[in-house]
Parts: C-alpha cells; sequence; structure tokens
C-alpha cells in the first residue's frame, strides 16, 4: 500500500484491488526544424497562440490525457480550454501514437499534443530533429 501512494491519484485503486504496472510520461513534442525550442509552447496556453492553428497533430483516443487535463486544471477551466483547442484546426491521423510522431517528422505538423515520452526519445536518440516538454498538468 505504501507503494500505491507514490503514484499519482488515478494510477490506483484506493481500495487495493488494482494498480498501474506503467508510467508513461506524456509530453508535448515538437519538430526542432518547424517550432525551434525557443518558440515552442511551454504551457497549455501557448498552444493556443494563432501561430500554431493547423500545425499540431492529436491522437484519436487521447482520452486518460482528457481526464488528466480536465483534473489538473479544473473541469471548467479544462472545458474552456478542450473546446479552444477543438477550434485549432488539429490534425487527428488516428490512434498511432509513433505514427502520429512520424507525421510531424515528415513535416504534416510542428507539434503533437499528448506525444509518449519515451518514443519522442527514441526519435532524438536516433538522430531526428525532436524535442519534447513536460507541461503541467
Amino acid at each position: 500500500m505504501i507503494l500505491r501512494q507514490a503514484f499519482p491519484a488515478g494510477s490506483y485503486d484506493p481500495q487495493g484491488f488494482w494498480s498501474s504496472t506503467e508510467v508513461t510520461p506524456i509530453v508535448l513534442a515538437f519538430n526542432t526544424k518547424l517550432a525551434p525550442p525557443d518558440e515552442a509552447p511551454r504551457s497549455y496556453q501557448e498552444l493556443l497562440q494563432p501561430k500554431w492553428k493547423g500545425k499540431r497533430n492529436f491522437g484519436s483516443d487521447e482520452y486518460g490525457w482528457y481526464s488528466v487535463m480536465l483534473d489538473g486544471m479544473g473541469k471548467a477551466k479544462g472545458l474552456n480550454f478542450m473546446r479552444a483547442l477543438a477550434r485549432q484546426q488539429l490534425h487527428i491521423p488516428g490512434g498511432s501514437s509513433i505514427m502520429r510522431l512520424q507525421l510531424m517528422l515528415a513535416g504534416e505538423s510542428a507539434i503533437t499534443v499528448a506525444a509518449r515520452g519515451r518514443r519522442a526519445t527514441e526519435y532524438k536518440e536516433k538522430g531526428a530533429p525532436i524535442a519534447n516538454r513536460l507541461i503541467e498538468p
């Protein structure tokens, strides 16, 4: 039980019936040729800037990310953010996080919202023009 308390709420059942077995950081990944590190968003509010309109991709099944965002921002603020994000002409090519990063690296978008940190790191280690940021929440 002590081990479970080290994980964030929602990653285990408070009654002790289940717990997560893996924690995957969800990051904002960006193609450094299209979104240089000094210009890439450092917050979710910066992600809504007009210059990024039509230049982001997002997965079709990011329910976990959505839930974390509402919990972290609060329901009202989180829903307002989601509505604003929905107006930004997101590319939604499917649910595969690997495919979304590959499309971003191919130049189809500058930013991948809710990318898997380990995948972004794998591409960076292979020399791809990619960087990522952990953004609160």
